[in-house]
């Protein structure tokens, strides 16, 4: 036999296969099984595994907004004073045009102490139109040189869900810029690992972009659309199945970061208020509907109780299979709902950080809903959970991701299955195309075995993507 590749070591598909050795030739797994003697096989590298480390599959980011890593000027998630804001404001608006946006994302008023206002960016930046948007993505402050040329007007320049939506559409950018970022994101990604992502709320601008890089992508993506692309899904073709359209995405909810998230009783710092409820039982069962009739896939975002409570008598009353339907976040999940999920076993795509970005929980939320957060552990034994980092909400280097699980309580097994093959199933792939067996993609990375180690891991010591060696950091590669 001939082999561009060969590795040997401990091989988990996670399947059940007990597999000591792969061969491979061009991008596919041609040989996965049992060790061969030398001399029965060619190859022109060959790399010996070590006893403290794991080959594995490649990571699945479930959740992330490629377009949204794409667009940001200034990262301000470690901004804590107004002051720093303006400072990075300054900055930034020295290197743009007038009428050039600058946007910006990740402040957190928790962090800062207050909410940022428009009077804030405009003391700095009155010539330019600026957006910046909270951690959570659900809310932004327009400064007043931006509301004015957008025709709007926000009390102290906020906005948030649908209105932010309206907004969003309506901001042009560079699209020499906006590619060359895109191309880069897509890159480091690759490094960290994962070598297959599922972005959200994809535009016309992102699908146009994916059309002139995907020959050169080394990263499979699988797409879910805004809902006013349903009915132009079919325009866009592409030439390989690295790309694929598999659904759309919807929001049932906000956050909680927002006040937006919906929920069942009462913000706790902001009586009165249970946030916002973008679907209803009927108009959600008619939206379902029509996506299975399109044969396309529904990613529901729902984060607060109410919204999750809504998506499942909504599933429960159409009858609806699992690969259908899948559930964005589910943070919130009282008793009777995980009770519910026993039953259903919902695809469901959870988002580890959140529990650190989002540690003032305790006094948002009343001390009922409170407990009900982030029960990953739980969530992951009842249901086929996929991971999503949420990017650039959260990091999406996976190592962080997997840190919080682990520390959650989670097994190491049962996380590192979510975060691979879990992820191929959600998107309702050809889970034979990405499982280590003979004839998938040759989509595979090496890391420790040992669970303190990948606790402190930055990046795998291999990354091979469809037969092309990524990155490599093993040192030991034998050359034939």
């Amino acid at each position: 036999m001939k082999f561009n590749i060969v590795i040997k070591g401990d091989i988990l598909n996670f399947i059940g296969n007990e597999i000591e050795m792969l061969g491979i030739r061009n991008d596919k797994i041609i040989y996965s099984g049992r060790k061969l003697p030398r001399n029965t096989y060619e190859s022109k590298i060959e790399f010996e595994i070590s006893e403290d480390h794991i080959v594995i599959p490649g990571f699945v980011d479930s959740h992330i907004h490629l377009k949204g890593l794409s667009m940001i000027d200034i990262d301000l998630r470690n901004i804590s004073k107004i002051s720093e804001l303006k400072n990075e404001l300054v900055r930034i608006s020295k290197s743009k045009r007038k009428n050039e946006w600058i946007i910006g994302f990740g402040w957190d008023q928790e962090k800062i102490g207050q909410l940022i206002t428009n009077k804030d960016i405009d003391d700095v930046v009155n010539d330019k139109p600026v957006i910046l948007f909270r951690i959570c993505g659900h809310m932004a402050i327009l400064n007043t040189y931006a509301m004015k040329m957008l025709n709007v007007n926000f009390p102290d320049g906020i906005v948030v869900e649908t209105d932010l939506e309206n907004v969003k559409k309506r901001i042009l950018l560079n699209q020499e810029e906006l590619l060359k970022r895109y191309v880069e994101i897509t890159e480091d990604i690759v490094k960290t690992g994962i070598l297959q992502v599922h972005s959200m709320s994809v535009s016309e601008i992102e699908l146009n972009i994916l059309k002139k890089i995907e020959n050169s992508l080394n990263l499979d993506i699988r797409l879910y659309v805004k809902p006013d692309l349903i009915d132009k899904i079919n325009h866009y073709k592409f030439n390989s199945d690295k790309i694929k359209v598999c659904g759309v995405k919807i929001f049932m909810d906000g956050s909680l970061g927002s006040w937006t998230a919906a929920i069942s009783k009462p913000y706790k710092d902001k009586p009165g208020t249970t946030g916002i409820l973008h679907y209803r039982f009927d108009n959600l069962k008619d939206f379902i509907i029509d996506c299975i009739l399109k044969n396309l896939q529904i990613a529901i975002h729902a984060i607060g109780d109410l919204a999750i409570e809504e998506v499942i008598k909504t599933i429960e009353f159409l009858n609806i299979k699992t690969p259908l339907v899948r559930i964005e976040h589910a943070s919130m999940i009282r008793d009777e709902i995980l009770e519910k999920f026993k039953i259903l076993k919902p695809y469901l795509v959870i988002n580890p950080h959140f529990v650190i970005t989002d540690w003032w929980i305790w006094k948002r939320l009343p001390d009922e809903l409170a407990k009900c957060t982030y029960r990953f552990n739980e969530l992951i034994q009842v249901c086929t959970c996929g991971i999503g980092s949420d990017a650039p909400v959260e990091p999406y280097n996976p190592f962080i991701q997997i840190r919080v699980l682990l520390e959650k309580g989670c097994k190491i097994e049962d996380v590192l299955k979510a975060y691979t093959i879990n992820g191929i199933i959600l998107s309702n792939d050809n889970l034979n195309l990405y499982n280590l067996r003979t004839g998938s993609y040759a989509n595979l990375i090496v890391i420790p075995k040992n669970t303190n180690e990948i606790k402190n891991c930055k990046k795998p010591k291999l990354v091979i993507y469809r037969g092309k060696i990524i990155q490599e950091e093993l040192n030991n590669p034998k050359s034939f």
